[in-house]
């Protein structure tokens, strides 16, 4: 019977050990590009008003989280990038970044228009935000890679804008389903 107890505590042992280990993945790396606005166009009152690049990084480090990926640092990735920034967010030019930083995932953002304008002509005043840019995201292990073409239009009552900064919640939302994408390429 005490043998039997040994071994039944050795398995249970070595279960415990080694178990939880046996199927764990390296996580990918993901390499995000600091937000360009180089040309932004925003409204006169909202210049100031809101860091939309604090709100890009948020939403990166809320969604790629250890141990499913490992987000490289911004130091890192502004030591592999030209001075002048990128020119494109073409293929080669992410491609090239994968294998500069040895990242599995590259993802980078740009920030053309955002703007709001009030039209009362409607039953209830309302007001319409419009964002405009572009995003780009290369799969280093599958070789996957899309561009996309941001045009974000919304329409929401004066009256609910009270309430919280719909502008920052846009953005956060557009910017949180476009990494979701590149993290489901495959």
């Amino acid at each position: 019977m005490k043998k039997l107890l040994g071994l039944v505590l050795a398995v249970f042992a070595l279960m415990f050990t080694f178990g939880p280990n046996m199927n764990t993945a390296e996580a990918a790396r993901v390499a995000v590009l600091p937000l360009q606005m180089d040309n932004l166009k925003e409204d006169s009152e909202d210049v100031g008003k809101h860091d939309y690049n604090s709100l890009y990084w948020d939403e990166a480090t809320d969604l790629f989280k250890f141990p499913s990926f490992d987000l490289m640092g911004d130091d890192e990735v502004q030591k592999a990038l030209p001075a002048e920034g990128l020119k494109d967010y073409s293929q080669a030019t992410l491609k090239d970044l994968a294998n500069k930083l040895g990242c599995d995932i590259v993802f980078a953002m740009q920030l053309d228009q955002i703007t709001s304008t009030a039209q009362s002509w409607l039953r209830e005043p309302t007001e319409t935000l419009f964002m405009k840019g572009q995003v780009a995201y290369y799969n280093r292990i599958s070789g996957k890679y899309k561009l996309e073409k941001i045009y974000e239009k919304n329409e929401v009552e004066e009256a609910l804008l009270v309430r919280g900064d719909w502008r920052t919640d846009l953005f956060g939302k557009t910017t949180r389903r476009y990494m979701q994408r590149a993290m489901a390429l495959k």
